[in-house]
């Protein structure tokens, strides 16, 4: 029976993602107390591209007759009022835009990497990965940084409450604290404007009217929790990756300019969302010759379809110089990561700037654990120190 909450398969759950592709490609994930018996498994990467940019699939449960249990963020709404919304979150993550960040990344990256260079030993994760994207984005929206970890464990607590392994319907207490201290950022800022993105949100107009200043607290809750968990969990497993692959993480010292194509690797390889998000189908639904009924809840497997040996040779290797590399890691259609050009230039600057000034990195003690969570893929801590 595939459980895949159980605490092996969470440490490495790709024996198993092997088997559903090679056995069972749609899948029933049984779960105690799920309204419809569980979670329809899609583990090819051909079916997972399908599925998560099928129109006959929602991410509103009211729609097929349940209970509403996700907070009406831009991740979890349908059109019409998704395409109204993500257009504006597309607007701040252009490539233009996110270049523009580029000379604060790097030197975020210097400042905060320095101790470690410099000869300490660093939680990379704790000291490094989180504060970099998460500062990022609260100096975007004009978030005090003062308000950092306490907003932090917030979100922790909503990702951890959304893996769909937890049917109790996610950390409730946090998402609405959250909704309440950003909704308060908001109303803040809406008195007295500046330069940030929340202002520019707000002087936004969708037709005649401005943007809500719902709208806009919905919009920063979105990009304050997913824009920033994203990237902390892929810094730290592209670092313990490489290092653990000591031929991958040389190959990148002797030439630092192989970092984006690195990044684009470790996200195949260690897909930061494991899966798509919940979907519900509204019709019946046939895929790879099983029939997924309407009112079922379906997900992707995206760390699966990543690993499929029919799209990508040697799956289950690292390499650096992996091209062409179509993996979903950010998922596909519609619901496509509207922050993917920023996660990537932040994991971009953080390998460059170590390859580049620690290259006798190594990590201290034996292999790290993954934080409890089937959802996202995160390490709970990578010590390293210079070797």
């Amino acid at each position: 029976m595939v459980d895949l909450a159980d605490a092996n398969t969470i440490q490495d759950p790709y024996p198993t993602y092997r088997w559903l592709r090679d056995q069972a490609p749609v899948h029933l994930w049984e779960l105690d107390d799920h309204p419809r018996d569980g979670i329809w498994l899609v583990s090819r990467h051909a079916d997972v591209r399908a599925l998560v940019a099928d129109d006959r699939l929602t991410k509103r449960p009211e729609r097929v007759g349940l209970e509403p249990d996700v907070p009406p963020i831009l991740m979890f709404l349908d059109p019409p009022e998704h395409t109204r919304l993500r257009r504006f979150a597309a607007a701040t993550f252009t490539r233009r835009q996110v270049e523009r960040l580029r000379g604060a990344v790097t030197e975020e990256v210097t400042a905060l990497a320095a101790p470690l260079v410099e000869g300490a030993t660093v939680d990379i994760v704790s000291d490094l990965a989180t504060a970099l994207p998460l500062h990022t984005i609260m100096r975007l929206l004009g978030v005090p940084l003062a308000e950092g970890p306490e907003l932090h464990a917030l979100s922790r607590r909503i990702m951890d409450g959304t893996d769909a392994a937890s049917t109790g319907g996610g950390d409730v207490p946090a998402e609405e604290e959250f909704v309440a201290r950003m909704a308060e950022h908001v109303a803040r800022t809406a008195r007295t404007p500046g330069e940030d993105l929340t202002s520019a949100l707000l002087a936004e107009r969708d037709g005649e009217a401005r943007l809500t200043e719902h709208d806009v607290t919905m919009l920063c809750v979105q990009l304050l929790t997913n824009g920033h968990e994203t990237t902390v969990n892929l810094i730290g497993t592209a670092l313990w990756s490489l290092l653990s692959r000591r031929e991958q993480w040389e190959r990148l010292v002797a030439d630092p300019g192989l970092a984006p194509r690195a990044v684009e690797e470790c996200l195949r390889f260690e897909a930061p969302t494991q899966r798509s998000s919940g979907r519900y189908a509204l019709e019946d639904i046939e895929v790879t010759g099983t029939t997924i009924r309407a009112g079922a809840q379906v997900s992707g497997l995206i760390g699966s379809a990543n690993r499929d040996e029919r799209v990508f040779d040697r799956p289950d290797d690292l390499d650096i110089t992996r091209d062409p590399n179509p993996h979903l890691a950010f998922g596909h259609g519609r619901h496509h990561c509207p922050g993917s050009a920023l996660t990537r230039l932040e994991t971009t600057a953080v390998l460059a700037h170590l390859a580049a000034h620690a290259p006798d990195l190594a990590v201290v003690g034996g292999p790290p654990r993954y934080r409890h969570n089937s959802f996202d893929r995160g390490l709970e801590s990578l010590v390293l120190s210079r070797s």
